[in-house]
């Protein structure tokens, strides 16, 4: 997209234009939207308040906060959205990268923000696009939301981490592939299977499964359309959240962090988990009980 312009926003009718776009994006009953009078206080004291233009038109946002956390200069990036039709296509990437360089500026060294660790497609970008990891998981970390793309599952988050100064993460804003990470020579442990019906195979009345080892590679499979999937079969999708649950949670909790994301022969994804902590000290998140302070799908 040679026409695409990524640029701070400006004035009162730009902010107010992010404000709607939100609704756009999570629908019409969103009530976690970022208002126009916050977003430019925030750009005010070191936030982001930025959009991605196509011919003069908003076809996406990002919004963050930058404070302090442990006596550490952290931003939080509390937004990121995509219109639907102008998806995969670069543009969050973008965003993300834009956001950076502001973040850095104020003089953050680390960002952070949450992902439902079910959209794979969020998994790709943050993983290996960014090169950011996520070694916190935050069961129902918003309790209810207003957007029909968080109900029906609960709002459990991974905790993303992106070391901004980091060589890989260097490498890869200078345009360059994400340099790639050394993976376990023995045979991955995978935390369950999945039927070819598409679900996983864990007891949801008392959900086990197979736990990580050290110097093995742990892998944990991933659906494949999560929205598709909690419009069609709710159920599966709940099925989903128990077994990812059951595996991730305890595992980071463990000292393993989420690292990477492949494609798996049967069409789906699993996250790549290593024990071995790649880019320094685990994250510093709120706890599971966390008030909801982020609204990204």
């Amino acid at each position: 997209m040679s026409d695409l312009v990524i640029r701070d926003l400006a004035g009162m009718e730009e902010y107010r234009a992010a404000f709607a776009f939100q609704d756009e994006v999570w629908g019409p009953d969103f009530t976690e939207g970022v208002p126009a009078s916050l977003q430019k206080v925030a750009q005010w004291v070191g936030g982001v308040a930025a959009g991605a233009f196509l011919n003069g038109e908003m076809v996406g946002f990002v919004f963050g906060i930058t404070g302090v956390r442990s006596g550490e200069l952290v931003h939080w990036s509390d937004i990121l959205a995509v219109r639907s039709g102008a998806r995969d296509s670069g543009i969050g990437r973008r965003l993300k990268w834009h956001q950076r360089t502001r973040a850095m500026e104020a003089g953050a060294r680390t960002m952070q923000w949450t992902w439902d660790p079910l959209e794979a497609r969020n998994g790709w970008l943050n993983l290996e696009r960014l090169g950011a990891v996520a070694d916190l998981y935050v069961m129902e970390m918003y309790g209810g939301s207003t957007s029909p793309l968080h109900t029906g599952i609960g709002t459990d988050r991974l905790v993303a981490r992106w070391r901004l100064a980091d060589p890989r993460v260097e490498a890869a804003a200078s345009g360059d592939p994400l340099p790639g990470l050394s993976w376990p020579e023995r045979e991955p442990i995978r935390a369950f299977e999945v039927s070819a019906s598409g679900r996983p195979e864990v007891d949801l009345e008392d959900p086990e499964v197979t736990p990580p080892e050290p110097g093995c590679e742990y892998q944990v499979p991933l659906p494949r359309e999560l929205q598709e999937l909690k419009a069609e079969d709710p159920d599966q999708a709940w099925a989903w959240r128990v077994a990812t649950r059951t595996a991730l949670a305890p595992a980071l909790d463990g000292g393993w962090s989420v690292v990477g994301v492949k494609r798996t022969p049967d069409g789906g994804s699993a996250y790549r988990l290593l024990q071995e902590d790649h880019h320094g000290t685990r994250a510093d998140a709120p706890p599971r009980d966390a008030t909801p302070f982020d609204t990204s799908p």
